[in-house]
């Protein structure tokens, strides 16, 4: 072999032995020696998308969400199949609360055939806070819409005539006598609807 092919070799050679110090460092829950071995085995070879994985796990253990958010985009940039980056990419974009971000890169993870539990359940409770978030938006309109149509119907029903207009004093028209309002409010879980049956005798 080429002096070029012997130095890439031994190159990678110590990146490995960083790379399991690093590994064996995170076992111990000691993340920050894991972020600095990790890093040492970047400085080594670049150009292996599991470095950039591991790292951005040790940061993310470290609530460092910035840094694991860059080793991820790192990572998938070498491998765009990496479906343990895209976990990890959603998880730092869970941890900053951008939820959508979070929801599509935990999508392509499944997509790449994560199996972990972890990214059905953040990509589960994204789905719900998505859901919840719409609905701030769209409730207000709906009310809008459902007490203007309250409002035209109980002007456009007009008083019922009697019989005998002598006799009996004016009555409301039947559907004008009870009426249905809707009242919508949120509560913690979502969203509730409260129905309330008014008189109007």
């Amino acid at each position: 072999s080429t002096p070029l092919l012997r130095c890439k070799s031994s190159t990678r050679i110590m990146a490995e032995e960083h790379f399991q110090k690093g590994n064996a460092a995170f076992v111990d829950e000691d993340f920050e020696s894991s972020v600095r071995h990790y890093s040492d085995a970047i400085d080594q070879d670049d150009t292996n998308a599991e470095y950039y994985v591991k790292r951005s796990t040790a940061h993310l253990k470290r609530k460092n969400y910035t840094d694991a958010l860059a080793d991820a985009a790192s990572a998938i940039q070498l491998n765009p199949k990496c479906a343990r980056a895209y976990l990890r990419q959603g998880q730092a974009y869970f941890g900053v609360e951008d939820i959508q971000k979070a929801q599509v890169s935990l999508t392509q993870a499944e997509h790449h055939g994560e199996t972990h539990s972890i990214c059905k359940d953040l990509l589960d409770q994204c789905n719900l806070k998505v859901c919840y978030i719409s609905s701030l938006f769209l409730v207000p309109h709906i009310r809008r819409i459902l007490m203007g149509s309250i409002v035209f119907i109980w002007g456009s029903l007009g008083p019922r005539q009697p019989h005998n207009r002598r006799m009996q004093p004016q009555c409301l028209h039947p559907l004008r006598h009870w009426s249905a309002v809707l009242l919508i409010g949120y509560n913690i879980n979502g969203i509730r609807i409260l129905t309330l049956l008014l008189s109007a005798s």
